[in-house]
């Protein structure tokens, strides 16, 4: 994850392995976290993560659609103030495979849908 993400998070994630691609020098983070200055880095430091996920934030994800083979996206079918977007998913490239809708309920303030592409 991009250094803006991290830092949005009030602690590190539970049992989790936190790689943090950051372009500060020394940039200090709790011990156990991992910070790089590149992707190519963080997926080296991955490299033996049977399941590593890319978490934002928007220039992190735009380095890595060239790199990743699957999608794991939920839409809110809502609108934000928003400055950061995921990129454009260009559906030549990449697969729909799985769709799941979920309303608005009492413990959802909005209607979202889990996503899942594959590359083709």
């Amino acid at each position: 994850m991009g250094r803006k993400t991290f830092e949005s998070f009030p602690k590190p994630l539970p049992n989790r392995t936190h790689i943090v691609i950051s372009r500060q020098i020394n940039y200090k983070v709790p011990e156990g976290v991992i910070v790089v200055n590149n992707l190519e880095d963080a997926l080296a430091a991955a490299k033996h993560d049977s399941q590593p996920f890319i978490i934002g934030g928007g220039d992190i994800y735009k380095q890595a659609m060239a790199v990743a083979t699957k999608i794991e996206l939920t839409r809110v079918h809502a609108s934000f103030d928003a400055d950061t977007f995921f990129p454009k998913i260009d559906t030549s490239v990449w697969k729909e495979v799985n769709k799941e809708f979920h309303p608005k309920d009492e413990q959802h303030e909005y209607a979202f849908t889990f996503l899942r592409y594959e590359r083709r």
